[in-house]
């Protein structure tokens, strides 16, 4: 009888090993032709047919202003022309810089159940930039493990005349935490009324730009998370700081975002956010603490090639 048992905790054991290298497989990364906002392909190799757009950068906004929606088009990394992806040592990374002269530089390298990233905004004005923070976006268009049904007829929440567009059981769907507990979308004062809902940080002032409708909601850490239809999965965003997080549920690209703060950079300045986009299996609860592990290494390991803020030379 206990050798019996001792096969079975060791086949227990084997299952558990095997269903943690799967989860740990390294994300496949590819930057993404003809995007308007530096997209990146994002899949894993256990979830074949399913590929995120991580649009890393649609503009870069100071407060409420921004300074231009889907300019960073960049060209295939090795070519000549304009503005274009690198990689090297396996890191996707580029540098773009608006008209108005703020810079952003990009870099991505792609782990085991996630891919790390860090945005550098560099104020090349001759002001200082108060409040600012960047319009990420996460499509699931081509994700179909996670893209919503539609809700047509009078199972639609929406107001008329919009019910052909309504992709909001991606709310029931779409997490954030407050008070160390997970609360969906849906679950703000808008249900799935509003199909481009935005939150606010505990004690941020609300940010009021284009058409994004602010809940009474807050939320009080830095992640955002998606499961899958069959929540066998999770994907999601996590930065050191975010000050906004939205989605839109009113359109097929059925899509998510979580804003990373720089806060106040002053001219010649720069700030830096590491963060990372997670694709795993298991719930978001999962995702969670691996995002808090990841929180608490950049802690105790702060980079060296990317400080928080410092002067430009």
């Amino acid at each position: 009888m206990a050798s019996g048992l001792i096969r079975i905790l060791c086949l227990v054991a084997l299952r558990v090993s095997i269903l943690s290298a799967c989860a740990d497989a390294e994300l496949r990364v590819s930057p993404r032709l003809n995007s308007e906002a530096a997209g990146l392909n994002i899949s894993h190799p256990d979830l074949p047919g399913n590929i995120f757009d991580f649009r890393t950068c649609e503009t870069v906004l100071d407060g409420n202003r921004d300074f231009g929606l889907f300019l960073v088009k960049l060209t295939p990394p090795g070519t000549a022309r304009g503005p274009a992806w690198s990689t090297n040592a396996g890191r996707f990374s580029y540098e773009w810089t608006y008209e108005e002269g703020i810079t952003v530089r990009f870099e991505a390298t792609p782990r085991a159940g996630f891919v790390a990233v860090a945005y550098t905004i560099i104020n090349r004005t001759a002001t200082p930039l108060e409040r600012v923070h960047l319009h990420t976006c996460v499509t699931t268009t081509e994700a179909p493990a996670f893209f919503p049904p539609l809700t047509s007829g009078i199972a639609s929440q929406l107001p008329a005349p919009t019910p052909d567009k309504d992709y909001t059981e991606l709310l029931t769907r779409l997490f954030l935490w407050s008070d160390g507990r997970a609360f969906p979308l849906s679950a703000t004062e808008y249900g799935r009324r509003q199909v481009h809902l935005s939150l606010m940080p505990k004690g941020e002032a609300p940010i009021q730009w284009a058409w994004w409708v602010n809940s009474t909601n807050t939320f009080d850490e830095p992640l955002i998370a998606l499961a899958s239809r069959d929540g066998q999965w999770t994907t999601g965003l996590w930065f050191e700081r975010a000050v906004w997080a939205s989605s839109n549920a009113g359109d097929d690209r059925a899509c998510f975002h979580l804003f990373p703060l720089f806060g106040r950079i002053e001219p010649g300045a720069s700030a830096t956010v590491h963060g990372a986009f997670h694709l795993q299996r298991g719930g978001p609860e999962e995702l969670r603490q691996r995002a808090n592990r990841r929180s608490q290494q950049n802690r105790a390991q702060p980079s060296e090639n990317s400080p928080s803020s410092k002067e430009l030379k």
